[in-house]
């Protein structure tokens, strides 16, 4: 349980010197750092941040959105999975992504049709849940 705290913290450190150079990347991946430590609001803030130097960093988009996810914020998340595949349509993990928020929100006909379309892309996890899952 500890090394991985300590990776995440070397991480962190790592990061700081890149933020600072005000490099969206950076913050982008710091905030996916702290999303694994499951400090979401400070995930968050990083994409945010982000998402103010380089409003076309689809992933941080994606990135945000599956901390709001984790935040049981759907709708938020579905937000930001939409504009993350306005900028980059062929990416599997997004489609995927989206996909689930709309299963947990129950919208299962849109579910399927992003994990089919992440799947063609593909996504394996996407193909397995489906092969797991046939559509009704």
């Amino acid at each position: 349980m500890l090394k991985p705290l300590l990776c995440a913290a070397v991480a962190l450190a790592c990061l700081v010197a890149a933020c600072a150079r005000n490099d969206a990347v950076a913050y982008n991946n710091r905030g996916g750092a702290y999303a694994g430590l499951n400090q979401y609001q400070r995930a968050i803030a990083d994409y945010d941040q982000a998402l103010r130097l380089d409003p076309n960093l689809a992933v941080a988009y994606d990135s945000r959105g599956n901390a709001y996810a984790d935040l049981k914020q759907h709708e938020r998340a579905i937000a930001d999975y939409d504009q993350a595949l306005r900028l980059d349509p062929n990416d599997a993990a997004t489609y995927y992504n989206r996909g689930g928020a709309y299963g947990v929100m129950g919208n299962r006909a849109r579910a399927y049709q992003d994990l089919r379309r992440a799947c063609a892309l593909g996504s394996q996890p996407a193909c397995d849940w489906l092969t797991e899952n046939p559509a009704p």
